[in-house]
């Protein structure tokens, strides 16, 4: 396989180009990113310490609570990264230019396939180090391992990223083969549908657990009882948990073993992805790039008529640009899925509170959850954001020359984008925050300030993408994913994150506290007032939030050369 061998060095010599051109970035930019995120990660490992210390309190019982902290772990990192693996592999076999170009070349679909899973990997199992190294860290830190215990780790956790890259480019390959592409949006919506029925079960077999006022034996044995299902010997994640420990405990010789158990999996599932590949290939590429066979003219007239009408505030121009981005949203399967499936589990959780343990009759229990839920609604909000909302602009790639013989502005093209961002977001964050305090039974006026509070929140994180997308865009790249994990998408993760804490530690936060002192029967006008000036910061940080990202974006797309 030399044609693989020369692809990868093509590829290294991209890889160090970029790295190089690094020296060219801000310094500032850079040590902020650097910064954040290792701030984000001594998080992650002081949070796992303290875990792994209380659970050390549990005499007689802490080893077989620690296996299943790292059994669960694993396991969901190992769903988390099936599905991304798949989506991704997705994108960049049967979605890309690159695919093209090199079906040019006298490169074998073996050789093709190979490498589009090890990029894959690349770019979709660095998460999996990113949160896994705090853990073992925290678990090393708090139970005297021996030295060879964390370069070992290391060892396993590269090993075993192989099997979900492996199972998620297979899925890929099925799922464009055996799902027709004009039954794709059918197929998609049913299986979110039934992933979301899997979520809904899954938090009525969780509210099971009654809360009582003494923790005892029997509540360990119940509740360990109902995550035995992370325990099933067929999981890679166990054999990775059973390794971890087994390191843990200075027992070399059966961490090999599930090390070797690991390694032969994924070689395994590599190999039937590579056998599927090739029996597949030409079929799945072939279909993906075919037509429905029919295009519903009238549907398309109807979203564009519904658009004008809805928005005629906005001008013309934008309402233009709104419904196309609107349209090649729902053209995209894969991007409408996973908005689907992130707020579904959110609105599954709120649409179930009242059958969770919670404390409903306590005003301030009510109070704190309805924050939770706000705080929980924003970071999936910034996640929509940050993964569909940042790659519109690098996404009009080459065709951007189109847009600059346009006879528009393009400051209206960056308020098109910011409007479709905006008017979708609070759409769907208004929908779950009034689930959500419906749910609670909040007054009128508790609905009121929370949706005010939503709508600054959806104006700063959308204009934050939007102009972190205009400032840093990547126009030679058509794969959404690989945009987002580039700087200019890290810095915009960042910077979100950022911005919710502020809005919940300025604002959220002071506005509930307040909230529940007034509700404990402190004098009511003067709180009146604060909860007046409370909201009216919000929108202030909103607005300024929102001008501020915006004309940065604006200042470097005026000046873009197309």
């Amino acid at each position: 396989m030399s044609d693989l061998a020369t692809i990868l060095r093509a590829r290294r010599r991209v890889l160090a180009n970029a790295v190089m051109a690094l020296r060219h970035e801000s310094r500032l930019k850079t040590a902020f990113i650097a910064v954040f995120a290792l701030a984000f990660w001594a998080a992650l490992f002081e949070a796992f310490r303290e875990g792994f210390l209380f659970i050390s309190q549990v005499q007689g019982f802490e080893t077989f609570l620690i296996a299943i902290v790292f059994a669960l772990f694993f396991l969901s990192l190992l769903v988390m990264l099936v599905f991304s693996n798949a989506v991704l592999f997705y994108s960049s076999l049967y979605n890309s230019r690159e695919t093209n170009f090199l079906l040019t070349l006298p490169i074998s679909e073996e050789s093709l396939f190979a490498y589009k899973l090890i990029e894959t990997l690349m770019y979709s199992s660095w998460a999996f180090l990113y949160l896994g190294v705090p853990i073992i860290l925290a678990y090393g830190y708090t139970s005297g391992v021996p030295w060879y215990f964390y370069p070992a780790a290391l060892v396993m956790f590269v090993v075993f990223v192989a099997i979900p890259a492996s199972i998620g480019s297979l899925l890929a390959i099925l799922f464009v083969n055996f799902v027709p592409r004009s039954r794709l949006r059918v197929f998609l919506a049913v299986l979110a549908a039934a992933f979301l029925l899997t979520v809904l079960a899954a938090i009525k077999y969780a509210s099971a657990f009654s809360a009582s006022p003494s923790f005892a034996i029997s509540d360990i044995s119940r509740i360990t009882g109902k995550l035995a299902f992370s325990q099933n010997p067929w999981l890679p994640s166990l054999w990775l948990s059973k390794a971890i420990l087994s390191l843990g405990h200075s027992r070399p010789s059966r961490a090999l073993f599930y090390l070797l158990v690991i390694l032969s999996n994924s070689i395994f599932f590599a190999s039937i992805a590579a056998a599927t590949s090739r029996r597949l290939f030409w079929r799945s590429f072939s279909k993906s790039h075919s037509s429905a066979a029919r295009y519903l003219r009238s549907r398309h007239k109807v979203l564009s008529r519904a658009i004008h009408r809805l928005f005629f505030f906005l001008p013309r121009e934008i309402r233009i640009f709104l419904t196309k981005d609107l349209k090649t949203f729902l053209r995209d399967p894969s991007q409408w899925s996973q908005v689907l499936i992130f707020f579904g589990v959110l609105a599954i959780y709120i649409a179930n509170i009242r059958s969770l343990p919670y404390n409903l009759g306590m005003k301030h229990a009510r109070s704190t959850i309805s924050l939770l839920n706000l705080a929980a609604t924003s970071l999936v909000l910034s996640t929509f954001t940050g993964r569909f909302i940042f790659p519109l602009v690098s996404l009009e790639g080459k065709k951007f020359w189109v847009l600059g013989l346009a006879p528009v502005k393009r400051k209206q093209i960056l308020y098109g984008k910011f409007f479709f961002a905006f008017f979708g977001s609070l759409l769907i964050s208004e929908a779950l925050i009034l689930l959500s305090n419906y749910i609670l039974e909040f007054p009128l006026s508790m609905v009121v300030c929370h949706a005010v509070l939503v709508l600054a929140i959806c104006a700063g994180l959308s204009a934050i993408s939007v102009g972190l997308g205009a400032r840093y865009p990547n126009l030679k790249e058509d794969n959404a994913a690989k945009i987002v994990a580039g700087f200019g998408g890290t810095l915009n993760l960042i910077v979100s994150m950022l911005y919710i804490a502020v809005m919940m530690v300025t604002v959220a936060l002071p506005y509930h506290t307040t909230l529940a002192q007034f509700a404990a029967g402190a004098p009511g006008q003067q709180h009146y007032k604060i909860l007046g000036a409370y909201l009216a910061l919000s929108l202030a940080l909103g607005t300024l939030t929102s001008v501020f990202f915006l004309s940065i974006g604006w200042a470097k797309f005026e000046r873009l050369e197309f």
